[in-house]
C-alpha cells in the first residue's frame, strides 16, 4: 500500500467542473463581469438566465457548493479509512471539494483496489 497515494483527475474535469461553478457564480451573483456582447448567441443566453433565472441559479451554486464540501468531506474520511498519509489526505480532500465526483471516482477506485488486494483477489 502507498500510504502517500493521489492521482490528479483529468485536466478536463478542472476545467469542466471550475469552470462551471465559476461560470454559474457569474451569472447568478455578478452578471456584470461578463461581458454579453462579446459572447454571440451564448451571450445572450447568458444574459437572459441573468436577467430572469438569477434566484435559481443562485440556489443552484450554494447547493453546488454544499455538495462540493460534502463529497470533501466524504473523501476526507474515504483517505484516512484507506490508510493514506495526512499530506495524502489533504490532497484528496482539495481536489474532490474542487472537483466533487471526478475526484471522489478515481478515490474510490484506488479504496476498492485496496480492498480486493486485502481479499486476494
Amino acid at each position: 500500500m502507498d500510504r502517500d497515494h493521489f492521482a490528479l483527475a483529468h485536466p478536463i474535469a478542472y476545467i469542466g467542473c471550475l469552470g462551471g461553478l465559476a461560470l454559474n457564480w457569474a451569472v447568478a451573483f455578478r452578471p456584470d463581469l461578463i461581458p454579453f456582447d462579446s459572447l454571440w448567441m451564448a451571450g445572450t443566453f447568458l444574459h437572459y438566465l441573468s436577467e430572469n433565472w438569477s434566484t435559481p441559479l443562485q440556489c443552484i451554486f450554494i447547493g453546488a457548493g454544499i455538495v462540493h464540501v460534502g463529497e470533501g468531506l466524504y473523501a476526507f474520511s474515504l483517505a484516512r479509512n484507506s490508510g493514506l498519509s495526512m499530506p495524502a489526505t489533504l490532497k484528496w480532500t482539495i481536489q474532490t471539494t474542487l472537483l466533487g465526483f471526478p475526484s471522489l471516482r478515481l478515490l474510490r477506485a484506488y479504496k476498492n483496489k485496496l480492498s480486493l488486494d486485502k481479499k486476494g483477489v
